[in-house]
């Protein structure tokens, strides 16, 4: 049974990782395209991209002790979609800016 048990919480472990890593690729594919599109200058792209490794970096530190607390990981959430809120919008406002 603590077979079993260790082998979920590793896989779900697994999953957890794989997502933010996921979010992440996701966040570094819209940046890439607000620059390509110019709907992001390189001053704000680079801004983001400052933003987006520094929660990475957070983040690996927090996994260091083995186990992300739940308020640990609250607030690497919460930085996570606060980031990609800014980069929808700092997209979208780009665009309002060149189209008026």
């Amino acid at each position: 049974m603590k077979k079993i048990i260790f082998s979920v919480a590793i896989a779900l472990i697994g999953f957890a990782s794989q997502a933010q890593e996921s979010k992440a690729a996701q966040q570094e594919k819209a940046i890439e395209e607000g620059v390509q599109n110019g709907q992001l200058n390189e001053k704000q792209a680079a801004k983001l991209e400052k933003r987006k490794d520094r929660i990475a970096k957070d983040e690996a530190k927090a996994k260091e002790n083995g186990k992300v607390t739940k308020v640990e990981a609250a607030e690497l959430n919460a930085r996570d979609k606060k980031l990609d809120k800014d980069i929808k919008r700092k997209k979208k406002n780009r665009v309002k800016e060149t189209n008026p």
